[in-house]
């Protein structure tokens, strides 16, 4: 069973997300909410959940603040947002996931499969480091996350000259 925290401003958006994850995903657990950035931190520190619905935009910061504002993050963090624009930034700093409201239950019970994946390794999430690494960089990240047939690298974005598209991949050419 996954221990999950619903963060929205929207009690629409906190009611509806509770529904979706009783209705599609019986392996979350909601163990509580919030409606702003402040009150996240406390429910995080609070209740120690495994997994973390994040909204982007929220009174008193972002979901973004909320992360730099937790140390030693042991949990997932699937992004939700009515807003695409998000979508770049959460990608540039290595999100683990991002669903764009309103949301697909299709897309929510594959993000928690991978959310309950990877929990079960017991292993910290690599991707949520780099994220924290770069989130206290003030925006300007330094390394990415780049899928391989191998698995994920961290690639320092200071050593790649250009990025090509070949098909369904890219070439990365770095010094």
């Amino acid at each position: 069973m996954l221990k999950a925290l619903v963060i929205d401003d929207e009690k629409f958006g906190r009611d509806g997300m509770q529904s979706l994850l009783t209705d599609y995903c019986p392996e979350v657990q909601v163990i509580g909410t919030a409606d702003s950035a402040l009150t996240a931190i406390k429910e995080i520190r609070a209740k120690n959940p495994d997994l973390v619905f994040l909204d982007v935009e929220m009174p008193h910061g972002t979901g973004f603040n909320v992360l730099e504002s937790v140390p030693d993050m042991d949990f997932e963090v699937i992004f939700t947002t009515a807003y695409n624009q998000y979508a770049i930034q959460a990608i540039r700093f290595s999100a683990i996931d991002y669903l764009l409201k309103p949301i697909d239950h299709k897309e929510l019970i594959e993000a928690v499969k991978r959310a309950g994946e990877k929990r079960a390794t017991g292993l910290r999430n690599p991707n949520l480091e780099l994220l924290i690494e770069n989130l206290k960089s003030n925006g300007a990240a330094k390394k990415i996350a780049v899928a391989t047939s191998d698995g994920i690298l961290f690639v320092e974005i200071d050593g790649i000259i250009r990025c090509e598209s070949s098909n369904n991949y890219t070439l990365i050419h770095m010094k």
